[in-house]
């Protein structure tokens, strides 16, 4: 049956519109043997495509499909066929001294005719001119209704060694591997400092970082935060690009969780590019954590037409798919994909979860397995999946072994490892454990929380957790523990002791009287303050953070609620020295903490925590001791009116005393 005939003229009309302005730009044969050469060609001509791309009435394929047919055998109508265009565009790319040879042929695919070639010899000073009068006739002769492309309007760089150090970082950058992405910001950054007004340079650089804190990366999300902006803010001031908003839309999603931000950034740079695949793959996994599955996979198929054959396809296919329940589906389209990509660890990782959340725990660790064969990685999402896997054939032994692992990992503090060990408990069935690793992936902000809301592999424990969400917490059952544990585990000391903790407590009380705090609020200070010096059980370094681990321990199996649990946290967190609260009740519990200073005990209570430190090797001598204060004591400042009308005064007196001891 002839399938044309038996379509709507319209469609048929369109498909027809659509092949008649497509072109696929193939990478460039190198005519030397050199390596950096072969770079030089490939960038030639990703610029010509990128130029072809920025016209709204052309189709382009994108760069990552037309790469596989780097020095391939297939003909020109095999290649068109494949990635549905009509035209070919093909050249060859020679350097040499200040000199370049470039030759270009546009070729009608499907005719297997030539239709229009040109050498160029020039300066390579003209390089970037040449790839714009290539864009310009390519225009012309696919169709005279899309008018003339512009001439470049500025040269990215006059540096031919940044230039090259540049294409070799984007040559890098596109390998999909943390490898890849930390030789790109190895590449950019030499390409920089050979020319600091490399405007792409530092676009790129950004990318590079943005995608190491991704699934595959190797940065946690506040390590790369600091370098993306950093680069960021260099490349926004020479004039936002399309790379740049999809960088920005990146840090929204995947750093800040905030969708309609992210979104807002990617509809930027589509306005800038319509035709970037990347961007448009993008907003189909936004769609998809957004729970917008139909926008999802339509966004795919719009990607489709621009990047048929890449990873990016199949990764964003399978995303939508799985997430609206079509795993049948979603498994072709990764048969499909792992015959083509053998080598990306991703697509196991998919394969894997799909498997998992159809109950076929076999063929999960099978998936699993044959994945660490292709990687040199151990990704924790698949050592996840895997222990899962076992957890679901009842081999309770092999995953608390791969959990092991990963707590081993999370302790070395790896990136993105907490919130993979909540699918371990939840699959063992220990869902108040769960509901703590989920904490802790929050604290250290992995970026694979944005599948919280979505995820059906979690839809259990989402549901477990609201209903504890609505149970109310036992408070006083909370501070007989915190109370129990404190007298049996904390070290003797003579300063950070139950003593101590009880007069903050008590201090904290009678300010928050004075700042008129709710009972709920009351209930939160009191479990904070019993809390908050709990961490000196391990260490006195660091001991806030491991309080709030304790907290977060502990709190769930009373039942508070996550928000609950996170105003502690932070409560305790607050009082680390240099003190830094933000709330209200942050603030009180800091006053509590020091509320000391300004008070008739303070030498008797500053005594004891003079030989605490003497113990600890901080201070030997008095004169050392009295200058620990007198510079504490200036920088101090209280945050609550109470502690501001009753203890301010009287600690300054405390700083006018130890000042009139040095005098003497």
């Amino acid at each position: 049956m002839n399938e044309d005939k038996d379509e709507p003229e319209n469609n048929r009309v369109l498909k027809k519109v659509k092949l008649q302005n497509s072109v696929a730009v193939l990478p460039f044969v190198s005519l030397s043997h050199d390596a950096s050469q072969e770079y030089f060609a490939d960038g030639i001509a990703e610029n010509i495509l990128m130029e072809l791309a920025a016209l709204p009435k052309l189709r382009v394929i994108s760069r990552t499909s037309v790469m596989k047919y780097k020095k391939t055998t297939k003909s020109a109508p095999e290649i068109a066929t494949e990635l549905g265009v009509k035209f070919i565009l093909e050249g060859s790319a020679q350097a040499h001294n200040n000199k370049v040879r470039i030759n270009v042929q546009l070729i009608d695919a499907l005719r297997d005719q030539h239709i229009w070639s040109k050498v160029f010899v020039e300066s390579l000073d003209d390089i970037f001119e040449i790839q714009g009068k290539v864009a310009e006739v390519v225009s012309k002769e696919l169709n005279a209704s899309i008018g003339n492309t512009e001439k470049v309007k500025e040269v990215p760089t006059k540096n031919r060694e940044a230039y090259d150090l540049f294409l070799k970082g984007r040559h890098a950058f596109n390998q999909w591997s943390v490898e890849g992405y930390r030789t790109a910001t190895d590449y950019f950054q030499q390409a920089i400092a050979k020319d600091p007004e490399f405007k792409q340079a530092y676009s790129y650089l950004a990318s590079s970082y943005s995608a190491r804190m991704s699934w595959n990366g190797d940065l946690t999300p506040n390590e790369a935060q600091k370098n993306i902006e950093k680069y960021l803010q260099e490349a926004w001031k020479r004039g936002p690009s399309d790379n740049d908003y999809l960088t920005k839309a990146f840090v929204e999603l995947f750093l800040k969780k905030d969708f309609p931000s992210s979104e807002k950034f990617l509809l930027q740079a589509l306005e800038l590019s319509p035709n970037n695949a990347n961007v448009i793959y993008t907003h189909s996994y936004l769609f998809s954590m957004m729970g917008k599955f139909e926008e999802a996979l339509n966004m795919v198929n719009k990607a489709k037409v621009l990047d048929p054959v890449s990873v990016s396809y199949f990764n964003y296919q399978v995303v939508a798919q799985h997430l609206m329940g079509h795993n049948e589906a979603a498994l072709e389209t990764l048969s499909e994909a792992i015959n083509l990509y053998p080598a990306v660890v991703r697509l196991y990782d998919f394969l894997g979860r799909i498997y998992l959340t159809m109950g076929r725990y076999e063929d999960a660790a099978k998936a699993i397995l044959s994945g660490f064969a292709t990687s040199k990685i151990r990704p924790p999402s698949m050592v996840a999946y895997l222990a899962s896997a076992y957890a679901g054939q009842q081999n309770v032994e092999k995953a608390k072994e791969l959990l092991n692992e990963l707590i081993s990992r999370s302790k070395a503090n790896e990136k993105g490892v907490n919130v993979y060990i909540v699918y371990v408990f939840n699959f063992l069935g220990d869902k108040a454990s769960a509901g703590q690793w989920l904490m802790k992936a929050k604290g250290t902000n992995d970026v694979d929380l944005i599948w919280w809301n979505v995820d059906p592999l979690l839809k259990d424990l989402r549901e477990y957790l609201n209903e504890q969400a609505s149970i109310t917490p036992d408070f006083e059952a909370a501070e007989k523990h915190i109370l129990e544990l404190l007298k049996k585990e904390m070290p003797v000391r003579h300063y950070h002791n139950l003593d101590h903790v009880q007069d903050v407590l008590d201090a904290a009380l009678k300010i928050a009287e004075d700042e008129k705090l709710g009972e709920d609020e009351i209930k939160l200070l009191r479990v904070a303050a019993l809390f908050h010096d709990s961490g000196f059980i391990y260490s006195p370094k660091n001991h806030e953070e491991r309080g709030a681990e304790l907290a977060r321990e502990i709190l769930p199996i009373y039942g508070f609620a996550n928000d609950q649990i996170e105003i502690i946290c932070n409560m305790i967190m607050a009082t680390r020295i240099p003190q830094s609260p933000l709330t209200k009740l942050e603030k009180v519990l800091c006053d509590a903490d020091l509320d000391y200073l300004g008070r008739k005990d303070f030498y008797e209570i500053g005594g004891r925590l003079l030989e605490e430190l003497k113990e600890q090797g901080v201070v030997e001598t008095e004169r050392e001791w009295n200058l620990v204060q007198k510079t504490f004591l200036e920088s101090h400042r209280y945050h609550t009116h109470f502690s501001k009308e009753n203890r301010e005064a009287k600690k300054r007196e405390h700083i006018q005393e130890i000042l009139a001891k040095f005098k003497r």
